[in-house]
């Protein structure tokens, strides 16, 4: 595809103008669980990896494919790899990259499914996460030995919504010979391309924003080394079997065409929900990144220009049992799990996210009983902030 066209474009558009069979006006679904071949030899060149082709779905389907080629050339990656999940997109990533003996150093702040991966599982398998503050890299170093294979980070993180500087963190990552790996499921490609800013492999969770409707469970890994991602790609999806349904494929590429315009409404109406509550008797504080209030407001500005997604989280001046009245009382805002729905979404992190965390160490990294975090969606904006309204009284 011309490299001058815009995101709008390539969307929609593959790289490569190649027709769909039969010239289908929607890449068919091939939901097949195997290939035949026209002979013993084309069959074992395909297994080897050596050509065109497809033997078995689960190390590769023409609908995956085609989706994974459209997210890696909206994310600037060589190549991908579509996963089950956004957690096996981050398990298949990092168990590529650390081996028993061997350790990472994570953001102090992460999504809970990762944090309880890293905290919890990993270890099991002789692989330690080390958390630190990436604001401080002193600190990082200090984390850090000849062991030390990755430095895993999210920016904005989640539920937080604090940012990093993700030149620096990668410069020093590099320096000290470490893979930077992101998740930059809360940016999708439409917002921040962490690739190009020399990140090496970029993990999503394709549940959120890339899906959109809230339909489908998926994930994916992509990355700038090609040799890197057919090796993540054969471990993950052959060997540990995390394959993506390719009906969910092809509905995340029918999702992959709408996402530019999506994640614009998301920005704009987060960006007039964090204005409404910024000002709110009832609401303490406002983590935002557009709002020139946050602490790293001009970190949003120079890597999220175009938007800042639609992740505000806030805090309520009556502590968990506002926060429970708030959860009670929206009508239009739903109280659900997960992110990225065209649907606004409400949840109370400390209650669900982080539950099986004790007290202190919640409060140590920043999961307060008063937070809320709420994922915007894309109705009217004064819609949303008339139910806020009302439901905080």
């Amino acid at each position: 595809m011309d490299d001058k066209h815009h995101d709008d474009t390539r969307a929609i558009h593959d790289d490569e103008r190649e027709d769909a069979p039969e010239h289908a006006g929607v890449f068919p679904l091939f939901m097949t669980s195997s290939f035949g071949s026209e002979s013993v030899e084309e069959g074992a060149r395909i297994a080897r990896g050596g050509g065109e082709g497809y033997l078995y779905t689960r190390m590769g389907n023409p609908t995956t494919d085609r989706w994974v080629k459209r997210i890696a050339q909206l994310e600037g990656a060589v190549e991908g790899c579509a996963v089950g999940s956004g957690m096996a997109a981050i398990t298949g990533a990092v168990m590529h990259l650390v081996r028993a003996g061997e350790n990472l150093v994570a953001a102090n702040m992460l999504y809970s499914g990762t944090y309880r991966l890293f905290r919890d599982i990993l270890p099991r398998y002789g692989i330690e996460c080390r958390f630190a503050n990436l604001r401080d890299f002193d600190e990082v170093e200090s984390r850090i030995d000849d062991k030390t294979r990755i430095l895993y980070f999210e920016s904005p993180d989640n539920p937080l919504l604090r940012m990093y500087d993700a030149e620096k963190v990668v410069e020093f990552a590099h320096a000290h010979g470490l893979k930077a790996v992101f998740d930059n499921t809360f940016n999708t490609p439409l917002l921040f391309r962490p690739l190009e800013w020399g990140v090496d492999v970029v993990v999503h969770s394709a549940t959120k924003y890339l899906a959109g409707h809230g339909h489908v469970i998926g994930g994916i890994i992509l990355g700038r080394d090609a040799e890197l991602m057919h090796a993540i790609r054969h471990e993950t999806a052959y060997n540990f079997g995390a394959t993506l349904s390719p009906f969910n494929a092809w509905l995340l590429m029918l999702s992959a065409e709408t996402l530019p315009v999506r994640m614009r409404r998301h920005s704009e109406n987060a960006l007039a929900v964090a204005g409404f509550l910024e000002g709110h008797s009832q609401v303490e504080w406002v983590n935002y990144p557009g709002l020139p209030s946050h602490p790293e407001h001009e970190l949003a500005r120079k890597y999220l220009p175009d938007g800042c997604g639609g992740m505000i989280t806030f805090g309520l001046k009556g502590g968990k049992d506002a926060c429970v009245k708030t959860l009670d009382s929206v009508k239009l805002v739903t109280h659900q799990v997960s992110l990225g729905d065209t649907k606004s979404l409400l949840m109370h992190p400390y209650s669900i996210m982080f539950e099986t965390l004790p007290d202190d160490e919640r409060s140590a990294i920043g999961i307060l009983p008063e937070m809320l975090r709420l994922s915007v969606g894309m109705e009217d904006a004064a819609d949303i902030i008339a139910d806020l309204q009302q439901a905080l009284g």
